[in-house]
């Protein structure tokens, strides 16, 4: 019998579905997703879900913090196995602000990640932002923005790894008219410059590396 008519087998997801409820008032949406597959791949879910807690019994979930177009993409993700992408135009109408949008939509759903304690998401998401970071408009590339770098730092703990790979982004790839302080263009959070600067110096110190007043001359204002 030829290969080609097989396919790999598909997962069986059991147990009741789990209604969630995201955002709040008039803006609410309801997704649905099996509680086997919650609890298999999110530590937040598999806590929330413990029959000793409400939402267990009920089988119900409230993130009214969270934004409907980002846990639907998680959902989308927990059956397909990829990162939807929000954006649809062709590769060859895409513009600086369509990248910019993408970084920003990205950088919140590493967020609901971490948040909702799903390691191979996170994984899945900066796997994104680092092939987004390789889509060209023209022959300029477009890297994660202030905003993106803002959500980022704003939603996970100074451990995290993705701040990590902003700043390795910034370090190996950035110039300095991307953080240009006295233009106020820069509209980031603080933490991240620093964990910029701490990146440029080395662990230890290097000790004697030459004579300073050698070196003087380049900065003494008479010359």
């Amino acid at each position: 019998m030829s290969d080609s008519i097989r396919a790999p087998k598909k997962r069986r997801f059991t147990g009741a579905l789990i209604t969630i409820t995201v955002g709040r008032g008039g803006d609410a949406e309801k997704f649905y997703a099996h509680e086997s597959l919650l609890k298999e791949r999110s530590g937040f879910f598999q806590a929330a879900l413990n029959q000793q807690w409400k939402e267990g019994r009920e089988r119900k979930v409230d993130l009214p913090e969270d934004q409907p177009a980002h846990v639907a993409t998680y959902i989308e993700w927990l059956f397909s196995g990829k990162i939807a992408s929000q954006m649809v135009k062709p590769a060859a109408e895409l513009t600086g602000t369509d990248i910019a949008d993408e970084h920003s939509f990205l950088a919140h759903l590493y967020v609901l990640g971490e948040k909702l304690i799903d390691d191979k998401f996170c994984d899945d998401v900066m796997k994104a932002m680092a092939q987004l970071c390789a889509v060209s408009v023209g022959e300029d590339l477009y890297y994660p923005g202030d905003l993106a770098v803002d959500t980022i730092y704003k939603g996970t703990t100074g451990e995290s790894p993705v701040r990590k790979f902003l700043v390795h982004i910034f370090k190996t790839r950035g110039k300095q008219s991307w953080i240009d302080l006295n233009e106020a263009d820069w509209t980031g959070p603080v933490q991240f410059l620093l964990d910029i600067v701490r990146a440029q110096l080395p662990e230890d110190s290097p000790g004697n590396v030459g004579d300073l007043e050698a070196d003087l001359s380049q900065w003494l204002k008479q010359k």
